[in-house]
């Protein structure tokens, strides 16, 4: 599978560029945001006219917590007063625990699979690349997002979702995958199960490395080599997402790539 065309996929445009477009854009979404209830109000509490921000005022908008999008949508149910669009442009609703509802446009998770696709062409994922997808699929918006990402990478996806470890290892050798996005604690599980026989050549963990001390487990285990990143993270990736490489080897196999992102 190919890559999709048509679009820059450039890892190394000027960072100093990309964060002024990413700021222009967040301000322009700012104040189209401001003629929604759930917005406006923020804005006014923290003495915000909309109408006059300019792009060094960026910081000075308020950070919404979860906690107050959950409180918001019990008074005006479903969306909190924060929806920007008509019903019948929302292409998917995902759900949070909480409950929080997040309404997403065809466009919307098009744009968010689109930098996810940046980051996974910078850990090296592309064609010819045969990935099992581990990230949930039911409720949240993990795994579609993931799955589409990989998607436009140019990677073949087989989307086995959360759980199931023995079937995992069951299609991962009859399929012969190579690569996989797993978080890092269930991927140490698989490796484990397996005896080592995978034929994985590629991973890409995320989530659970926020974690400093998974980190120095990574990096401290005989099975594992870190090497350092071709370029700068924040070079590498036009799309504000970070990557790290992490070759590594499991017990009586071939070398697993593992990649953070």
């Amino acid at each position: 599978m190919q890559p999709e065309s048509g679009h820059d996929w450039d890892e190394f445009s000027p960072w100093a560029a990309s964060a002024v477009r990413q700021s222009g854009a967040a301000l322009a979404a700012a104040q189209r945001a401001s003629n929604l209830p759930g917005y406006a109000r923020a804005w006014r509490e923290h003495g915000i006219d909309p109408s006059s921000l300019r792009a060094q005022d960026w910081p000075r908008l308020p950070l919404i917590s979860k906690e107050t999008l959950i409180e918001s949508a019990k008074g005006e149910p479903p969306f909190g007063g924060r929806l920007g669009v008509a019903l019948d442009d929302v292409a998917h609703v995902f759900v949070a625990p909480g409950p929080l509802y997040m309404p997403f446009t065809a466009r919307d998770l098009i744009h968010l699979a689109r930098s996810f696709a940046k980051a996974f062409i910078a850990c090296g994922l592309g064609p010819g690349d045969l990935v099992d997808q581990t990230t949930m699929y039911n409720w949240v918006i993990a795994a579609t997002c993931m799955d589409r990402a990989l998607g436009l990478a140019g990677c073949c996806v087989v989307p086995g979702g959360i759980g199931q470890s023995e079937r995992h290892l069951e299609v991962i050798r009859a399929l012969g995958v190579n690569a996989i996005l797993a978080f890092p604690t269930f991927l140490e599980h698989l490796i484990a199960e397996s005896g080592g026989d995978l034929p994985l050549r590629k991973a890409v963990v995320m989530g659970e490395l926020s974690s400093p001390g998974l980190k120095r487990k990574c990096s401290s285990s005989p099975a594992a080599t870190p090497r350092p990143p071709p370029l700068p993270a924040a070079r590498r990736n036009s799309s504000s997402r970070t990557s790290t490489a992490l070759p590594c080897r499991s017990s009586g196999s071939a070398p697993v790539t593992s990649w953070t992102s």
